[in-house]
C-alpha cells in the first residue's frame, strides 16, 4: 500500500518535519549502495524532505534521546547543509 504525503503539512512543525527527514536520510544512507533496492523513492522524498528542513539535526540539539547531536556545532551544520550540485558527486 502506498501513501503520498505532501511534506508541507508539516511546515509548521519543525520538529515533526525533522525527526521525518532524520528517518529519510537513516533509511537512504542505509540502502543507497544497495543495488538490490530501488533507491529512486526514497531518494525523491529524502530529496524534498531536506529541501523543506535541510538542518534537521538542529532540532534535536540537546534533546533527550538525540545525544548524537550533541557535539554539533550549528554553524558547521548550516554549512553542510547546503546544497550542492549533483555533478560533484562521483
Amino acid at each position: 500500500m502506498n501513501t503520498i504525503i505532501d511534506l508541507q503539512i508539516l511546515a509548521d512543525h519543525p520538529e515533526a518535519l525533522a525527526k521525518v527527514t532524520e528517518a529519510l536520510a537513516r533509511v537512504y544512507f542505509d540502502n543507497v549502495l544497495d543495488k538490490r533496492f530501488d533507491i529512486a523513492p526514497i531518494n525523491e522524498a529524502y530529496l524534498k524532505a531536506f529541501r523543506l528542513c535541510p538542518n534537521y539535526r538542529l532540532h534535536f540539539i540537546g534533546k533527550p534521546g538525540f545525544e548524537k547531536y550533541k557535539q554539533l556545532i550549528p554553524e558547521l551544520a548550516e554549512i553542510t547543509s547546503l546544497p550542492y550540485p549533483p555533478q560533484l558527486v562521483q
